[in-house]
């Protein structure tokens, strides 16, 4: 469990795959859906990394996520709505009690 994959689009795929990152390219939430559940049951990923635009089927994906791990984690991508920065202070404050970030309301 000790690889990272990354699930979203080829053009950002591409750019982490030439990190060592293993890549997944998907066009749809259903077809993220799909795969992320497909990847998490193989148990070889510690780390899942995704594109902003998948927010709210992360979301879901999380509510439902019985492990802490893989560590789904959203990018920020140029059309970012704010969404990674508001899950990064929702994590944290419930780690340590307090939203270290201020407010995180989304926007940009």
């Amino acid at each position: 469990m000790n690889r990272i994959a990354f699930v979203g689009s080829k053009r950002l795929g591409i750019l982490l795959k030439s990190f060592g990152i293993e890549m997944f390219v998907v066009g749809s939430n259903v077809e993220f859906i799909s795969k992320l559940k497909e990847i998490t049951k193989t148990n070889s990923y510690g780390i899942i990394l995704t594109e902003e635009s998948y927010a709210s089927a992360v979301k879901n994906f999380i509510a439902k996520k019985t492990s802490p791990l893989p560590a789904i984690m959203m990018l920020p991508t140029i059309e970012s709505s704010g969404e990674t920065v508001k899950m990064i202070g929702e994590v944290v404050e419930k780690a340590i009690g307090i939203n270290i970030l201020g407010k995180t309301s989304g926007g940009k």
